[in-house]
């Protein structure tokens, strides 16, 4: 798929209007991804990352309703937007108040069609510098159940950890998945954090990562710790909803220091 381009996602059990209105999403400019019922389509979020996903409502296998329950999200927000595409008028009242982007019944003029799937793209993409979306985080831990915590914490909040137990594979790690933020443990074995972060910042290919270190509350590397000036951020204690909220806040100044 291009990267220059919008994804969108279809989602609804009527493969002719599948194929009818991915032409016309086409024609238009956009990457366009397909799927028969809400299952197929939620196998399909996590692989493509749609800038928007259209759907029916009354679906085989799984409806609507469901979809966009199991839809995964970031704290505070959904992650994807969502334009409801229905011939059950009825169903808008449904909808009203409801965490969804957009309600047009079907069959609907083009030009309509067109220009709310570009008003709900452009909104989605202003908002974007508020929370970031399903970025990658390299994870560095040692200790198997603080790791697994972590990994969840993260992917419930539908991002996408990369986890590692030993500093010694954290270089070779981050050259090979280029994550937006990483985060790693103070007591990290094989290769401790400062050098770890001193390497980091010294390879081009890594040295724009932000790097997040955490301690386990006991306070004792707080001071050098916090003096390396290749540590972007140092959180004295390994409190996950910390963790992640200040992962996402560096990932988010990286990414506007990109676009400056």
């Amino acid at each position: 798929m291009d990267a220059l381009k919008e994804k969108v996602l279809l989602i609804d059990d009527d493969s002719h209007l599948l194929r009818v209105m991915g032409d016309f999403l086409n024609m238009n400019g956009y990457q366009v991804e397909t799927a028969l019922n809400g299952e197929e389509g939620l196998a399909k979020v996590e692989r493509i990352d749609p800038d928007l996903i259209i759907m029916d409502v009354k679906m085989p296998v799984m409806g609507g309703f469901e979809f966009l329950r199991r839809l995964p999200r970031t704290p505070g927000t959904r992650r994807y937007p969502v334009l409801v595409l229905t011939a059950r008028t009825e169903m808008r009242e449904f909808f009203d108040g409801s965490e969804i982007d957009g309600f047009m019944e079907k069959p609907c003029r083009g030009d309509d069609f067109i220009t709310r799937v570009r008003e709900i793209i452009e909104k989605q993409a202003s908002v974007q510098t508020v929370v970031p979306r399903c970025m990658s985080v390299l994870l560095a831990e040692s200790e198997e159940a603080v790791r697994e915590e972590l990994m969840s914490v993260f992917k419930d909040a539908g991002h996408r950890p990369i986890a590692i137990c030993n500093g010694s594979r954290i270089l070779e790690a981050a050259q090979a998945k280029k994550p937006h933020v990483i985060v790693m443990s103070a007591r990290l074995s094989g290769m401790g954090p400062d050098l770890a972060a001193a390497l980091l910042k010294a390879m081009a290919s890594t040295r724009a990562i932000p790097i997040l270190v955490y301690g386990d509350g006991n306070g004792g590397d707080d001071s050098r710790l916090m003096a390396l000036r290749e540590v972007d951020r140092y959180l004295p204690d390994m409190d996950c909803a910390s963790i992640l909220q200040n992962a996402c806040s560096l990932s988010l100044r990286r990414s506007l220091s990109e676009t400056d």
